[in-house]
């Protein structure tokens, strides 16, 4: 009984997920290992760039999507770039950096990459979002404690106030 209740959860997922895919059409596209060794990844690389980049530009510079986004964090890395001295962060990095990868690879090997980049970009962009967001909260917090002096507190009049309080009437 116990291996039936623990067996429904998954059941249900993998019904969930089978009929979710069955839902999604079939581009051509999803034979990439086929495609690497028949097209070979090199030479897509350098080709493939000047009909997928302009894409990728425009979809970036969109400002009602991104507000500037991809304008900042450069700028913010820039910055606090002494938090990237820590192997942890170096790491979200290369996370961060992982998806847009991909994507290249998979643009230079696709037969239609400025029509596959128009639609997968900013979901690549999304993917890698969560590792660049706390890179860039770790360069924010490394800016703001090396040029932003942390508000003084008033400890005399915290202290003054204090005694004030213990005897209002000596």
């Amino acid at each position: 009984m116990r291996v039936v209740a623990a067996a429904l959860p998954l059941a249900l997922a993998l019904a969930l997920l089978a009929s979710w895919r069955s839902a999604i059409p079939d581009r051509q596209d999803e034979n990439y290992p086929d495609l690497v060794k028949e097209v070979r990844l090199w030479p897509g690389v350098v080709t493939h760039v000047a009909v997928f980049a302009p894409v990728m530009w425009r979809q970036m510079s969109r400002f009602h999507h991104w507000a500037g986004f991809w304008w900042m964090a450069p700028v913010v890395l820039l910055a606090g770039r002494r938090v990237l001295r820590r192997p942890r962060n170096r790491r979200l990095l290369i996370a961060a950096a992982g998806p847009p990868a991909i994507a290249w690879a998979a643009y230079s090997v696709h037969w239609n990459p400025g029509f596959l980049a128009s639609v997968t970009w900013e979901r690549f962009l999304i993917q890698g979002a969560v590792p660049l967001l706390i890179l860039l909260a770790r360069a924010l917090a490394d800016v703001r404690r090396r040029f932003l002096r942390p508000p003084r507190r008033q400890w005399r009049w915290t202290r003054l106030a204090a005694s004030a309080e213990a005897a209002p009437f000596e």
